[in-house]
């Protein structure tokens, strides 16, 4: 078993909570999705959510946005200038994006592969299914479409399945992390293992400088995960060594019924987890999140409404002290929290249709207000015009 990593207990809104690998702010727990492939785009994947079984790779996204290295830098889109076109009615996306994000697919599809083939024997590979994200080409980026709107969606669908395929890169390199060591000196497993595959070594080399092998702290959002079978339960919870030893935020959810002995439901959870023991809170007494009531409108870049709460993470010094709550924006954070939680927030409401339609009337300034990072609601949508046009073209796609 590994040695213990630092963690902490909080509650927030009845719940007890233990965060393992804190950092000095943390995620707030959002609300469980169905679908996230239908419900979530990247800003939302930014962020921890709960747990889906079918998509541990969540898990390990990339905090912050990067453009740096070759992995990213294909990855790059000017949302002003979208690499869309239309000839004879179809919409599409150019074929020089096509062609890049087609090699990087099948890349990092292999390379993964190649690595989760290698570690499926081990405990903390023992994934439910298929547990994986759909692919970017199942998102339509290779295919025609009948409307600009329609090839919008599909770039973005298909940008955001590229990068959780960059995450089940990074999923499967903290597996192979969990291999026997060859010795003191001996190359990273992940590496070894494509060498002996045969991967190119271009591509190895490009990966090992990216953060997609990069398992430093503060790097990635990490999970919510309900270990008490049930209702809500992750299935992949023996996974958890292996993000806590890749340096992932684990956030662990203790029940605590009122019509049972708490004390005997987390004997339940350590018997069959004995590796979540050494973060088992010694009461259900913690420090408390309060929640902020700061709520309002406003659309995304599809032009939808929504209504979006500021409040999606908290500091550590904030509820120690018990201060006022407040939001984190990245830009003016300090140097020492450079990689701190940042992105929408998970912290929805549901308002009525006319208390929505009313608060509407009365956003003409809202939309030069803030660039705060949010969390949202999608309330419906409208049809406006579009966010970025597209380009008319008499070549081939």
């Amino acid at each position: 078993m590994l040695p213990p990593r630092p963690y902490r207990v909080f509650t927030f809104e009845g719940r007890l909570y233990t965060v393992i690998n804190y950092s000095p702010v943390e995620w707030l727990p959002g609300i469980p999705l169905a679908d996230p492939e239908r419900n979530l785009d990247l800003r939302d994947l930014r962020k921890a959510l709960w747990a889906v079984n079918r998509a541990p790779e969540m898990a390990y996204m990339l905090r912050r946005s990067h453009a740096d290295g070759q992995f990213f830098a294909r990855l790059s889109i000017n949302s002003r200038d979208l690499p869309i076109a239309e000839k004879d009615g179809a919409w599409f996306v150019l074929s020089d994006v096509r062609e890049r994000w087609k090699s990087l697919e099948n890349s990092l599809l292999h390379i993964s592969n190649v690595l989760l083939e290698r570690t499926r024997n081990l405990p903390e590979a023992k994934f439910p299914c298929d547990p994986h994200w759909p692919l970017p080409r199942e998102m339509g980026y290779l295919q025609n479409h009948r409307s600009l709107d329609a090839a919008k969606r599909a770039l973005w669908k298909s940008r955001d399945a590229l990068f959780l395929l960059v995450a089940r890169c990074s999923l499967a390199i903290a597996l192979a992390g969990m291999l026997p060591r060859q010795g003191v000196n001996a190359p990273p497993a992940w590496l070894r293992i494509l060498i002996d595959a045969g991967v190119t070594p271009t591509w190895i080399d490009e990966l090992g400088q990216s953060l997609i092998a990069d398992l430093s702290p503060g790097l990635r959002v990490g999970a919510f995960i309900n270990p008490l079978r049930g209702p809500g339960f992750t299935e992949w919870v023996n996974h958890v060594p292996c993000m806590i030893s890749a340096n992932l935020p684990v956030y662990v959810y203790w029940p605590c019924p009122k019509d049972a002995d708490y004390q005997a439901v987390w004997d339940e959870v350590t018997r069959e987890f004995p590796f979540l023991g050494p973060y088992r809170p010694n009461s259900t007494s913690a420090p408390t999140v309060q929640v902020s009531d700061d709520e309002h409108i406003s659309r995304d870049r599809f032009g939808r409404w929504l209504v979006v709460n500021a409040q999606n993470s908290f500091r550590w010094e904030d509820v120690l002290r018990q201060a006022p709550l407040r939001s984190v924006d990245p830009a003016e954070a300090s140097a020492s929290e450079l990689s701190i939680p940042h992105g929408p927030g998970q912290r929805p409401s549901f308002p009525s249709p006319t208390e929505c339609w009313s608060a509407i009337s009365g956003l003409s300034s809202f939309g030069r207000r803030t660039q705060m990072k949010l969390s949202i609601t999608i309330l419906g949508t409208t049809s406006g015009t579009s966010v970025v046009s597209g380009r008319k073209t008499t070549g081939t796609s």
